[in-house]
């Protein structure tokens, strides 16, 4: 199987990854949580953004925009792992309700 497998940093943006997968998206995305990947059946269950204000013990304001991703890790009948253009329209549709920053972290949950 050839998976899309190119980005592996922990801090990856929106923009990082929708650009990888444009040039990929026929091929199956698997994602790997603690060094395993997640199962065939996954689903994308919710897409949440943020906007995060702090400010840190050395009182040093610190701000930074979040998207999480939560993948529900299922086994489920036979299925195959999401095409990545099947992945980058489910966040193209979520971006029709809500505001994505492209420069944005994301968290995979």
């Amino acid at each position: 199987m050839n998976a899309i497998d190119k980005v592996q940093s922990s801090d990856i943006n929106l923009g990082l990854l929708l650009e990888t997968l444009a040039a990929s998206r026929d091929l199956p995305l698997v994602f790997r949580y603690e060094g395993r990947p997640v199962k065939p059946g996954y689903h994308v269950t919710e897409v949440k953004a943020g906007q995060f204000s702090a400010l840190d013990c050395g009182a040093n304001p610190e701000a930074w925009a979040e998207i999480f991703v939560q993948l529900w890790d299922i086994e489920e009948g036979g299925r195959t792992y999401m095409l990545a253009g099947k992945f980058a329209a489910i966040i193209r549709k979520v971006s029709e309700h809500v505001q994505l920053d492209g420069s944005a972290k994301l968290t995979f949950e």
